[in-house]
């Protein structure tokens, strides 16, 4: 829980950030980088650049030209579709009324307005007056890079059209659309309709001619038969260039390059369409739940994996969009919310790891011996801030070091002592042997030899010994069956337990068919063990439910399987006598019984052999029951 609130209050601080705009600057770069990535592309053919550049200013005079050039141009580009021109014309010349003239013998001129400083609308000179005009407001971003121009600006009860926008009208010969909003009559200025310029290139992409050789006759007119003509200032000095997504070596544009690529948007119907914020949120959010969950569930190692291929996705699936669809979705929110996620959630597996350490920590130093040195200090953070409090990840490693070396200290020596336990075990267990066996020699030889002269209480004394001797051959061979279970090689493989019970509760119903018993086993329960091994724990554990349901008027012995937190609990239960549950911690001691031998009989290495199979696979198993009402003896592995 404290996981999931964590990652929805880091979610939402990104989201909200993202509102706010923290981001812009690099989703710009995003964005730039696309267009560059994506490089040049092939403008429509319609479009003619008439640039008015140094060659026309030589060959024209110096700036600004006289008008009546401008009105020879209309007259030369008389066959285009449409004629736009970037240059402002509010100011009187002598030849306003002849290039009035050719605006109006053309019939498809746009001439600019802009909006100054005061919010006056600056139009053409009313000689000019029956051309089209549309604005040539620009749009730069805080960066100073030009990305969008608005298609309409509303001032003091007008609305303008921006200039490509009523080129691209004109030339096919559509009416104006009819006006969508109210157009403000105060002070002020109302933008609308944003356009993302998707631009083809930078300076120089568009087909491009001289002002002057249109002019001057040396463009043939049939060459700009059906086209759209902007004319425009290229030459140095006299306009200022714009910066584009396509500037990253300085190449800046001139204005009329630029409301060409507008114009080709336009044309081609691809400008740049921007996903909303509310879609964009959407998105963040959904992918952010999958996110969550599979780090969640994940390993590292594959939860690092899946965060590397989320962040590729991301780049790759934006950038597919743009140049494929021309969407653009901002990827910061994003790249940032994948990350976040997963730094997250990774930290919280460190967390929960160094709570668990650190509870191991502190019962292992609880029971080591500080000899001389002083108590090692508790932890003062739960989980990873402990790593990052005063003394740092350094000093709970060297605390952890000195845990370590007492540890293998210890370890050395009891697998010391029980290796000595073990051949002293086995030594003594074969040694007693042969004095057994002269006892039972002499034994059988008093009973065969001399059987006239024993009266009937030698014979009874001769019995006991027999008895007697035959119960310690069972000790002898219980010892050595556990000392060979604890030096033999435990190789793991998968075990169907299920039908192993019910193998070794076959074998005990040939071996003892008087004893008629139901027995239920869970059905396919298969674990990784030793099968060797774990035969010895099925069937110490079935003998004695066999053995301890002999007295029961119906008996049941039961196995199955139950989980709890997610270990799994083997159980064999059955309804026989039962034992004195304050007794339970002695059932698997050996040589410790509960009964007596003469109604239970056994040597009482059955349950300490059993466990000893079980802590080798490193589990451990435990006893519940009640006198007279049965037992469960539960394990793990």
């Amino acid at each position: 829980m404290r996981t999931l609130l964590v990652c929805l209050s880091g979610v939402f601080l990104i989201l909200l950030a993202d509102h706010l705009g923290f981001f812009d600057g690099a989703n710009r770069y995003f964005y730039d980088f696309s267009f560059r990535l994506r490089g040049v592309q092939r403008p429509s053919d319609l479009i003619v650049i008439a640039a008015i550049d140094e060659k026309s200013l030589r060959e024209l005079g110096q700036w600004p030209i006289r008008r009546s050039h401008y009105a020879t141009f209309l007259d030369a580009a008389r066959g285009a579709s449409a004629v736009g021109f970037s240059v402002i014309m509010a100011e009187p010349a002598t030849d306003d009324a002849l290039l009035g003239e050719a605006v109006a013998r053309h019939g498809r001129v746009v001439l600019p307005v802009y909006i100054d400083d005061r919010l006056r609308v600056v139009r053409p000179v009313a000689p000019l007056g029956h051309a089209a005009v549309g604005h040539i407001h620009v749009e730069e971003d805080v960066d100073g890079v030009v990305r969008r121009v608005f298609g309409s600006i509303a001032t003091d009860g007008e609305d303008y059209s921006a200039l490509a926008v009523v080129l691209h009208r004109l030339a096919a010969n559509t009416p104006p659309a009819a006006q969508q909003w109210p157009v403000p009559r105060s002070p002020g200025i109302v933008q609308r309709n944003p356009f993302q310029i998707n631009f083809s290139g930078p300076e120089g992409t568009f087909r491009t001619v001289s002002f002057s050789d249109v002019v001057l006759g040396r463009v043939a007119p049939e060459s700009l038969q059906g086209k759209i003509v902007l004319a425009g200032v290229t030459a140095p000095g006299i306009v200022e260039r714009l910066a584009t997504p396509f500037s990253h070596q300085r190449r800046r544009m001139p204005p009329v390059e630029l409301h060409a690529n507008l114009l080709n948007s336009l044309l081609k119907g691809d400008t740049i369409q921007i996903v909303g914020e509310g879609a964009s949120v959407g998105l963040c959010l959904v992918l952010a739940s999958i996110w969550f969950v599979a780090f969640m569930k994940l390993s590292e190692i594959r939860a690092a994996i899946l965060w590397a291929a989320s962040i590729a996705v991301i780049g790759v699936g934006v950038y597919s969009s743009f140049a494929a669809g021309s969407i653009w979705i901002d990827p910061v929110a994003l790249l940032l919310t994948a990350s976040f996620l997963y730094i997250a959630t990774f930290i919280s597996r460190i967390s929960e790891a160094a709570d668990r350490l650190k509870e191991q920590y502190a019962i292992i130093a609880a029971r080591l011996d500080p000899g001389d040195e002083p108590p090692l200090p508790a932890v003062r953070f739960p989980g990873f801030p402990g790593y990052l409090s005063a003394g740092g990840i350094n000093e709970e490693i060297a605390l952890l070091d000195k845990v370590v070396k007492q540890l293998v200290e210890q370890s050395a020596q009891l697998e010391s002592v029980n290796r000595e336990l073990e051949s002293f075990s086995y030594s003594v267990s074969h040694d007693l042997r042969a004095p057994l066996r002269a006892v039972e020699g002499y034994s059988v030889a008093l009973r065969e030899d001399c059987a006239d002269r024993l009266d009937d209480m030698c014979k009874d004394y001769l019995a006991r010994i027999s008895a007697a001797i035959n119960r310690m051959e069972s000790l002898i061979e219980g010892l050595l069956r556990l000392s060979r279970l604890s030096r033999a090689e435990l190789i793991r493989k998968p075990v169907n337990l299920s039908a192993m019970v019910r193998e070794v509760a076959e074998e005990l119903r040939k071996s003892h068919p008087e004893h008629q018993l139901n027995i239920l086993v869970a059905d396919d329960v298969v674990v990784e063990a030793d099968p060797s091994l774990l035969r010895v724990v099925v069937t110490n554990l079935l003998e004695n439910a066999w053995k301890f349901t002999l007295g029961t008027a119906r008996p049941v012995i039961e196995f199955g399987v139950e989980e709890s937190d997610g270990i799994r609990h083997y159980y064999v239960r059955d309804n026989g006598a039962g034992f004195d549950p304050d007794y339970a911690d002695k059932l698997f001691v050996p040589f410790q019984r509960l009964h007596r031998v003469e109604d239970f009989p056994g040597t009482g290495i059955g349950l300490a052999t059993v466990q000893r199979v079980v802590h080798r696979h490193g589990g451990r198993i435990w006893a519940e029951g009640t006198k007279g009402r049965g037992a469960t003896f539960y394990f793990t592995l």
